[in-house]
């Protein structure tokens, strides 16, 4: 999208409302602080009223069908995959109309990129105290460096580490300390590659039990212990 919109419809999933819907809805506290941070309002579908949310209703089947050659072809790699689908994107945002503004939905979405917010950067992980859900506190943060960017975060049943993979150009794998009592995390300096001068391990061009030798994308975690 290229920013933040003013606003967000969404279709009262768990993780946004703890209770009711619509204009009644009582979001959660983790989805009303990430909305705070990163400067939306929500927006959340009225219950059993499918004309709140038709048109995306509509297009993710009429997309389906769009993009269901591709999904089926075989690719040499995701990076190829994607590179398709960001083709075929731009092929039909020329090519399809928009009913709102009846422009081409190319020409309505760089209109409306020109009046989004900016995404705020933030490079680690940000610790909430959501006591008060409509007045978020920041108790710490942990920063990975500005060449990074968190992707997905997994946290042990001690509540004591996290994992948090980057979704940098390395897929860095760093570990986090987390104190539950006080809310302080940090980047565990131990946890890096063997001589490397920064925290973290890179799962770029290795060498993987069973013979294969490259790139793996992690999307999850195990704790043993």
């Amino acid at each position: 999208m290229g920013g933040v919109p003013l606003w967000v419809r969404i279709d009262n999933l768990k993780t946004a409302v703890a209770r009711g819907a619509g204009p009644s809805a009582v979001l959660t506290p983790a989805f009303a602080a990430f909305a705070q941070q990163c400067g939306f309002a929500v927006d959340p579908c009225r219950a059993r009223t499918g004309s709140d949310k038709g048109k995306v209703e509509r297009t993710v089947r009429t997309d389906r069908g769009a993009f269901a050659d591709l999904f089926l072809a075989e690719w040499p790699s995701l990076a190829a995959l994607q590179a398709a689908l960001d083709a075929r994107a731009t092929e039909l945002h020329a090519r399809r109309r928009c009913p709102a503004t009846g422009t081409t939905i190319a020409e309505a979405l760089a209109a409306e990129q020109r009046v989004l917010q900016p995404v705020p950067a933030m490079h680690g992980v940000i610790v909430l105290d959501v006591t008060d859900p409509t007045k978020p506190r920041e108790v710490s943060r942990a920063s990975v460096g500005d060449d990074e960017s968190p992707h997905w975060i997994a946290i042990d049943h001690s509540q004591r580490r996290v994992v948090l993979n980057s979704g940098g150009r390395g897929n860095r794998l760093f570990i986090l300390n987390f104190d539950p009592a006080t809310g302080a995390i940090s980047v565990d300096q131990r946890f890096r590659d063997p001589g490397s001068a920064r925290a973290g391990i890179a799962l770029t061009g290795v060498n993987w039990p069973g013979g294969f030798v490259g790139n793996v994308v992690p999307h999850g975690a195990v704790f043993s212990r």
